[in-house]
């Protein structure tokens, strides 16, 4: 390939120069139990997994084969994430 055929260049830096503090499933759960939604870690997890797999599929490179927004991908991903576990409220009931 020549250099003026060259658009884009990515890296992945997670996991080798970049390292989450905690695992992103842990993130997601805390800011679920502080609004009122729980969800077992290993539930989430799993759903996690299906939720990038798919995501990955039809739509790689977090959005960008798309002409998506990385952010819009991950807000997907965060979706999926949460449709796809077992999920307890606190939310009152209204009768």
């Amino acid at each position: 390939m020549t250099p003026s055929k060259l658009r884009l260049i990515t890296l992945d830096l997670t996991g080798t120069v970049f390292r989450f503090s905690r695992p992103v499933v842990s993130t997601y759960r805390a800011v679920g139990d502080k609004h009122g939604v729980h969800c077992e870690e290993a539930d989430l997890k799993r759903s996690f997994r299906v939720a990038l797999k798919k995501l990955n599929a039809s739509d790689p490179h977090f959005g960008a084969v798309t002409h998506g927004s990385s952010e819009k991908w991950w807000r997907q991903i965060i979706l999926e994430t949460f449709k796809g576990a077992p999920i307890s409220t606190n939310f009152p009931k209204v009768t």
